[in-house]
């Protein structure tokens, strides 16, 4: 390499460090102190050039990579659809920690034995688990599934203590163990990682679900709540959510399947993941991200995708880095979030008939009056131009919206329905925002 030509290559690393520098410092003062917002619509930048991220490949659709083909058996059983995840291996795993925790309690070596307790076979927890699925299921508390006249089981009209008693039943929650007993709780590095106890099962989980099945190129990533009632430190409460209090998990998913998930907890933060020093400007939840679409590219290189993020997760310098990454990617932000544009700062009552926008360092940034006002960020779609608008059918928003006046003059009356253009932009929030929350509602 010449002189000069490494003298260049300095000159635009510090220029791209600078420019990341920027973006934080923007973002920062942005979120302290916010620009008075705008309430005159001429005050608004018009919608400048964008060029989209072109993807090298074509997109694909998503497809199964299963050994056997369910559509060729005759009858599909809920075991062999249990086994595709949790094999007859992990399950001896399980009961051989589950033993080895009882032996240690009930037969320590400065302990006497207080009752006999059997070993419990792989046929016993596959039982167990069975019986714990099935009060899931039909919502019947423990005291009263295991009555008399409590819960008849359908297939054959036994009671569930024909399969296992509900002392045996009760022995194997009390010892049960996924790990080995005082396993380490902590990273290599130190950091405290809340879901030690379970990844074996995390890994088995990740580890299948991504071998059976080839996302397509619309992926989703969002927030999911895993319910629990119980008491533990890491629990995370959103009263705001259908399901208002249990874990939090972080998933990549596509029309319903999970491809890739991480939890998370309000007491520890996210999970401890390996980002590069560039990264550090972004939250602990904005790494975790960045994560789940680094594992995506470094295993599928050889295709295009498109990633959909909600407004928790999409700031400017996320977007600008999977940009960098060769991935497209697209979310509705907040206008205080690192990296949004203080020129498209509007009131959140605004009635403005606007559609306005700006492009910061490869990420377009559209602010468009719907209902009530929308901004999104994207790498994916124009701005402005012939491509940049799309007709769609749209339902009449209610009265009581922030923009009903607007909306009104639009429809005639009576109208419920009507075919309206809309900025391409926006066109994917219908249709891709549901790839998590599908997955969710199971």
């Amino acid at each position: 390499m010449s002189r000069s030509e490494e003298a260049q290559l300095q000159t635009s690393t510090a220029y791209r460090t600078d420019l990341s520098c920027e973006a934080h410092d923007a973002g920062t003062r942005a979120t302290k102190t916010l620009q008075k917002p705008i309430q005159n619509c001429a005050d608004l930048p018009k919608l400048p050039k964008f060029y989209p991220l072109q993807p090298v490949v074509p997109p694909h659709k998503a497809w199964n990579r299963l050994r056997i083909s369910f559509s060729e058996l005759d009858a599909i059983t809920p075991i062999q659809i249990f086994n595709l995840f949790l094999t007859n291996s992990i399950i001896g795993q399980l009961v051989a920690h589950t033993n080895s925790y009882a032996q240690q309690q009930l037969l320590g070596p400065e302990k006497e034995q207080q009752h006999s307790c059997q070993p419990v076979t792989a046929q016993d927890l596959y039982l167990w688990l069975a019986i714990q699925i099935h009060m899931g299921l039909i919502g019947v508390p423990p005291e009263r599934y295991w009555m008399k006249d409590g819960v008849y089981l359908p297939k054959d009209g036994l009671p569930p203590a024909a399969y296992l008693g509900k002392t045996c039943f009760q022995e194997i929650r009390h010892f049960f163990h996924i790990v080995i007993y005082n396993s380490p709780t902590e990273t290599p590095k130190g950091l405290q990682c809340l879901h030690s106890k379970v990844d074996i099962l995390l890994e088995q989980l990740r580890f299948f679900s991504q071998q059976y099945r080839v996302p397509g190129s619309n992926v989703t990533i969002g927030e999911v709540m895993i319910l629990f009632t119980g008491r533990s430190i890491y629990i995370t409460k959103m009263p705001n959510k259908p399901i208002s209090q249990g874990y939090k998990f972080f998933f990549m998913a596509g029309k319903g399947y999970v491809w890739e998930f991480h939890p998370s907890s309000n007491a520890v933060g996210g999970d401890p993941v390996d980002v590069d020093s560039r990264l550090l400007q972004l939250t602990d939840t904005g790494m975790m991200v960045h994560h789940l679409i680094r594992r995506l590219h470094q295993r599928h290189r050889k295709r295009s995708f498109n990633v959909y993020m909600h407004n928790f997760v999409t700031t400017q310098p996320q977007l600008a880095e999977v940009r960098r990454m060769g991935i497209n990617a697209w979310g509705t932000c907040r206008l205080h979030f690192p990296g949004c544009p203080k020129e498209l700062n509007v009131g959140k009552n605004a009635k403005l008939p606007y559609q306005s926008g700006a492009v910061n360092h490869g990420v377009a940034t559209l602010l468009w009056m719907d209902s009530s006002p929308v901004t999104m960020m994207s790498t994916i779609h124009p701005l402005s131009g012939e491509d940049s608008q799309v007709l769609r059918m749209r339902k009449h928003p209610g009265n009581k919206s922030t923009n009903a006046s607007g909306a009104n003059s639009t429809f005639l009356p009576g109208e419920c329905q009507k075919e309206l253009d809309i900025p391409v932009i926006v066109d994917p929030f219908n249709q891709h925002k549901v790839g998590v929350d599908v997955a969710d509602q199971y």
